[in-house]
């Protein structure tokens, strides 16, 4: 009935109800992600921020896994439609991660942080932090900062020398390709916690 082929989070928005689609979709209103212009049009229009919001989801509930197709979400969708009895800690954790995120939006680290690859493995860093109970302290931002200004100018094309050339390199690969591989999404999780904590 649309001239266009409905998302699969559309999809599960129309077949599926209950306890863990009504948490994502009320985890997508927060204003954080208007605050910092974290989806466009295009995605609210189709779901995108419901589904993202999903996925941090499915990493409270299993950690940082393999999302190459819809299939885990699916399975969550079912899983807890009626009973869903971690339901108000898994909320706790999210809106705990919102707020270690936040600390490290700045005017140079939003244009990083608005890919949504980039978006992901931030929240993969805040539930390190939250799980290890470590505190975000100026040193860590600072250390991100660096990273993310570095990263933000760097040119594959030229010869490049300096800090993080390495780290950058093997983050990109994992950025460009296959970003919902479980493989790539640990590789730059990984990267960027031991920036972070360096």
């Amino acid at each position: 009935l649309t001239e266009y082929n409905l998302s699969a989070q559309e999809k599960r928005h129309s077949s599926s109800n209950g306890e863990f689609a009504n948490l994502a979709s009320e985890l997508s209103e927060l204003e954080f992600w208007d605050n910092h212009n974290l989806f466009n049009k295009s995605e609210l229009k189709r779901m995108g921020d419901i589904e993202f919001c999903a996925s941090l989801l499915l990493l409270a509930r299993k950690g940082i896994v393999n999302q190459t197709d819809q299939t885990l979400l699916n399975q969550v969708y079912d899983d807890y439609s009626e009973a869903y009895a971690e339901k108000d800690s898994d909320k706790a954790r999210v809106l705990q991660w919102l707020n270690i995120v936040e600390k490290f939006i700045s005017d140079n680290s939003i244009r990083f942080i608005q890919k949504k690859t980039q978006l992901y493995t931030m929240f993969c860093i805040a539930e390190y932090i939250e799980r290890t109970e470590n505190d975000v302290n100026n040193d860590m931002i600072n250390n991100f900062d660096k990273f993310v200004k570095t990263y933000l100018t760097f040119k594959n094309s030229e010869e490049n020398s300096g800090i993080y050339v390495e780290k950058i390199i093997q983050y990109k690969l994992a950025a460009s390709e296959g970003v919902n591989k479980q493989s790539n999404r640990m590789i730059r999780f990984e990267i960027l916690r031991d920036i972070i904590f360096e």
